[in-house]
């Protein structure tokens, strides 16, 4: 049995041995270790609505979280030792995209949540750059979202306040990974300031209760990073767009005055949010990260 035995996908996490290789108990490698730097998922509605059991969820959704979660798992004293031969995560990626292509045709917040985690996956090759691939599932993820409705602020909208939570929330990641991508790539972004109507990230987003119990719910480094993607995109619109690189380069004088207000904004940024030089959480530098 395997993915090219013409099996349906959504009964492989299921049956098949790699899948239940994959499948801890629970999520608590993904909530405690990709979650407070991610925060995609929502812990109330997997918890309470779904009874934290990871068979409810999407196939495309459980696979992109347990090819994430997978690396981890070495420091889990129980894990470490049923899984003594853990399955390839490449393997669960590839999973989880075969299993979100049909589901474009009407796609669910899983179908984003997939797409973005399959967009966050680390390169096979570490020598060799990021394809156009990864750009192509960043325009697929920023039509999706439009599709959902995430280009809009669901603050007022008659849906319950997880789910406001998690729209806001998702509807940030994407903003995120389109900038920076943008900015990694050299290319246009797929997003317009002006049909993107989300108001900034505040600590209410993120809810009351964390996927594990000592770490808190409000996420600090999704937050900062959200907030830095603000001036980021200013940067790339007013100093790096087509336009911009052409006025700009006819004028070392015109590239200072503009860059000169950025550099402030950045300063103040930094000045701001002083904890984002510290180290790593004692949770990542107990385990050696």
């Amino acid at each position: 049995m395997g993915m090219d035995d013409g099996v349906p996908v959504q009964f492989m996490l299921q049956s098949n041995s790699l899948a239940s290789k994959a499948q801890p108990g629970d999520l608590g490698e993904f909530w405690r270790y990709v979650q407070p730097y991610f925060p995609v998922l929502s812990v109330e509605h997997t918890n309470q609505e779904q009874d934290g059991d990871p068979s409810q969820l999407p196939t495309c959704l459980g696979a992109a979280i347990y090819g994430h979660a997978l690396p981890f798992c070495v420091f889990d004293d129980k894990l470490c030792v049923d899984v003594y031969t853990p399955p390839s995560a490449d393997r669960l990626f590839e999973l989880a995209w075969k299993a979100a292509l049909p589901r474009f045709h009407t796609p669910s917040l899983a179908t984003l949540q997939t797409m973005l985690l399959l967009i966050q996956r680390r390169p096979t090759n570490r020598h060799v750059a990021d394809t156009p691939f990864k750009w192509v599932m960043l325009a697929d993820t920023v039509a999706l979202s439009q599709c959902l409705g995430l280009n809009l602020d669901p603050t007022d909208w008659s849906i319950p306040p997880w789910e406001k939570r998690l729209r806001r929330r998702l509807a940030w990641a994407v903003y995120v990974q389109d900038r920076w991508l943008s900015l990694n790539f050299g290319r246009s972004s797929h997003i317009q300031e002006c049909d993107w109507d989300v108001s900034p990230l505040t600590a209410d987003d993120f809810g009351e209760r964390s996927g594990f119990n000592d770490e808190p719910a409000v996420s600090a480094h999704f937050l900062h990073l959200a907030s830095l993607t603000e001036i980021v995109s200013k940067i790339q619109q007013q100093m790096f767009s087509i336009k911009a690189t052409r006025a700009l380069s006819k004028s070392l004088e015109a590239t200072f005055e503009v860059a000169r207000p950025l550099r402030i904004e950045l300063a103040e940024w930094l000045q701001d949010h002083p904890e984002v030089s510290q180290q790593p959480s004692e949770a990542l530098l107990d385990h050696g990260l």
